[in-house]
């Protein structure tokens, strides 16, 4: 028996064995492969998604921005209007006054004492005029301290052809 030769069988059956490693060694490797490629092509997909829903939010952002925009100016525009509805107001409640006003003023100018012009800011109102003397210019000053709507004459100028111009409190 020690004459058999047994090395090309070893070396046969040592062939095959490569051949199956060589083969599960590349079918393996091309598994991984295919696990790769669709690893990163699931990625891909997954990223894809994700920046789809963040332009998708991009543009809601920008929707949104615009639409605040809107609601502010639609704000101004109340405020606005509101303001105007509360100056209406005032000027609905003071036409009575404004009336009144003008009637105690005509009463109160002397014989003698002419307006060339009249004008309000606020509280303050302003007289020009002509008189034809300065004592009709110094009666207009008392009839204005002595009346109810009116208070704190203050003569500003008065020159020598008559002209005069003067200042008063509306109220007391």
């Amino acid at each position: 028996m020690a004459s058999i030769n047994l090395l090309p069988w070893r070396q046969t059956l040592r062939r095959k064995q490569q051949k199956i490693f060589w083969g599960g060694l590349a079918a393996s490797s091309l598994m991984t492969l295919l696990v790769l490629i669709l690893i990163d092509s699931q990625l891909d997909q997954l990223t894809q998604h994700l920046q789809n829903q963040q332009s998708v939010l991009q543009n809601e952002i920008v929707l949104l921005d615009q639409n605040i925009e809107e609601i502010k100016q639609l704000e101004q525009k109340n405020t606005q209007l509101l303001s105007k509805i509360q100056l209406i107001q005032h000027i609905q409640a003071s036409r009575p006054e404004q009336v009144h006003l003008f009637v105690e003023i005509a009463q109160l100018i002397p014989d003698g004492v002419y307006l060339t012009k009249f004008s309000q800011t606020a509280e303050k109102l302003i007289f020009e005029g002509k008189a034809e003397s300065n004592a009709s210019v110094s009666a207009f000053m008392q009839a204005i301290e002595s009346s109810r709507c009116l208070s704190s004459p203050t003569l500003n100028v008065i020159k020598g052809q008559g002209d005069f111009s003067m200042t008063a409190k509306l109220g007391r």
